[in-house]
């Protein structure tokens, strides 16, 4: 769980803003906190969902991330549009 000295991003933050499935997988199967935030309280699961990473949201989500109640299903926001 280390972390990115100025954002706090952690290797899976950065995962998931790339959308990089298999590491996303193999970072929460070998320990990875799924719920860590960084220094503006924002989990993976937020930044797959501002950078509209459909498919690392729905497997965050299927192995076990909170559901952060200040951002918005990526679902919800494609209704938007």
């Amino acid at each position: 769980n280390g972390q990115d000295e100025g954002t706090k991003h952690s290797v899976l933050h950065y995962a998931c803003v790339i959308g990089n499935i298999k590491a996303i997988q193999v970072l929460i199967e070998n320990g990875a906190n799924i719920n860590i935030q960084n220094i503006k309280g924002r989990t993976p699961l937020f930044i797959a969902r501002q950078m509209q990473q459909y498919e690392a949201e729905k497997v965050l989500l299927s192995l076990g991330a909170k559901d952060d109640e200040n951002s918005k299903p990526v679902s919800y926001l494609n209704d938007e549009k």
